[in-house]
C-alpha cells in the first residue's frame, strides 16, 4: 500500500475537526482525539513493518500522549483538565523532542539556532499578559519542551544520513507544531483570537502528518 493512502482518514478527520472546533460542536473533543488516534495507528503500522522501529516507537508514543492531550483540551470547558492536557502534550513533545536528537547531528548551526530559541521563548513568557501565577512554572516548561523538539527537528534534519525528504518533513512538522502551539499561548495569554481553531488547528494536523509520513520515506 501507497504510504500516502494511509494518510487519507487522518486528512478528512482533521478538516472535521476544524470545522467541528470553529462552530464548538458536541463532541468535538472526541473528533480531535480521533486525528491524532489515528496517526498513532498508521505509526504502531510503521513500527510492526521493520521500518526504523526505534524512531517509529518514539513517534508513537509521542502520538499516544497527543491523543490524550487532544481530548483534554479539545472539551469546550477545559479550565478543569488544562493542566492535565498541557502535560499530555509536554510529555509527547518531549518524546518527539528526544527521538529526534537522538537520530540527529549538532553542529555549529545548532548552536545559534539554541541561542535564538532561547532568546523566542524568553519573549514569548515575558508578553504573556494574562497568566495565572500558578500556570507560570508549567507553562515556562512546556516553552522549553516545544523549542528543545523543534531544535531536535532541525538537529535531525543536519544528520549527514538522513535524506532530503525526511528531513524537510520532521523539520517542517516540528515547526508547523511550534507555530500551532505559539498561536494557542497568543490566544491565552495575551489576546482571544477569533475563530481560532482555524488557525491553531492546521499548522497542529500539517505538523504531526509530516512527522508521521517521515516514517515512511527513505
Amino acid at each position: 500500500m501507497m504510504p500516502y493512502l494511509l494518510f487519507i482518514p487522518s486528512l478528512g478527520i482533521a478538516a472535521a475537526a476544524v470545522v467541528f472546533g470553529v462552530r464548538q460542536l458536541k463532541y468535538v473533543e472526541y473528533v480531535k482525539a480521533l486525528f491524532s488516534l489515528s496517526l498513532l495507528v498508521i505509526a504502531v503500522y510503521a513500527f510492526f513493518s521493520g521500518a526504523r522501529p526505534l524512531f517509529a516507537g518514539g513517534v508513537a508514543l509521542g502520538l499516544l500522549f497527543c491523543v490524550a492531550a487532544d481530548y483534554l483540551l479539545g472539551k469546550p470547558d477545559n479550565s478543569g483538565v488544562f493542566i492535565f492536557g498541557l502535560l499530555g502534550f509536554l510529555f509527547g513533545y518531549l518524546v518527539y523532542g528526544g527521538i529526534f536528537h537522538i537520530h540527529g547531528a549538532w553542529t555549529p548551526v545548532s548552536t545559534g539556532a539554541a541561542v535564538l530559541l532561547a532568546a523566542g521563548a524568553a519573549v514569548q513568557y515575558k508578553t504573556f499578559r494574562k497568566l495565572e501565577p500558578s500556570l507560570r512554572v508549567p507553562v515556562l516548561v512546556y516553552i522549553a519542551v516545544l523549542s528543545v523538539m523543534l531544535l531536535g527537528g532541525l538537529n535531525f534534519a543536519r544528520h549527514p544520513e538522513t535524506s532530503a525528504v525526511r528531513a524537510a518533513l520532521v523539520s517542517a512538522g516540528a515547526l508547523l507544531i511550534y507555530i500551532s502551539d505559539s498561536l494557542i499561548a497568543h490566544n491565552l495569554f495575551r489576546r482571544p483570537i477569533g475563530n481560532s481553531d482555524l488557525y491553531i488547528l492546521p499548522p497542529y494536523y500539517l505538523g504531526q502528518i509530516f512527522i508521521t509520513l517521515s516514517l515512511f520515506m527513505g
